[in-house]
């Protein structure tokens, strides 16, 4: 299975690229995750898609079902690609050691927002540690950082993380 859904990544991020630049385009996809267990009826395949740190937009998702309705083989079930959904994840907490607040939110709202395209699209896990990680690495002057978060968030198939900052003293 691993095998085969790492071919099928490959097979439709080549279609995604050519849809991109047989229409002229710059292609801005940059994560996608093809889910090919048959969710739309027999033989069929929904593809996620996202650019690097949102979804991909309506015209994104147009160009790539025209491109591989085109190509997709008789006797194959449906079809459709969709704009990856938001998995929003508030984070709150404490940064010990910045003498400026102000720059140290900023810093921190920085250093989230480089982390949420390192996940892939779905089947990830979003651990408190790699965001501790983040802010404290992120943040100058930063001694600690206490987060109010689950050690684990799996990341839904189809969904992109988006960290947003809550309440952060």
């Amino acid at each position: 299975r691993d095998e085969h859904g790492r071919r099928a990544r490959l097979s439709f991020a080549r279609l995604v690229r050519l849809a991109f630049t047989s229409s002229g385009a710059t292609n801005p996809i940059t994560r996608i995750y093809v889910d090919d267990a048959n969710p739309l009826g027999p033989g069929s395949v929904a593809l996620y898609m996202a650019r690097d740190s949102i979804p991909a937009t309506a015209e994104d998702v147009a160009l790539v079902d025209a491109y591989v309705a085109d190509r997709w083989s008789a006797g194959r079930g449906r079809f459709k690609s969709y704009a990856a959904a938001v998995l929003t994840i508030t984070i709150s907490g404490a940064i010990k050691g910045p003498s400026n607040e102000a720059a140290a939110l900023t810093q921190a709202d920085a250093a989230l927002q480089a982390l949420s395209p390192r996940y892939p699209i779905g089947g990830a896990v979003v651990y408190a540690e790699q965001v501790r990680t983040a802010i404290m690495g992120g943040t100058t002057g930063a001694l600690n950082v206490t987060l109010t978060l689950a050690e684990q968030t799996p990341i839904p198939p189809g969904s992109i993380v988006a960290f947003v900052l809550g309440t952060v003293t």
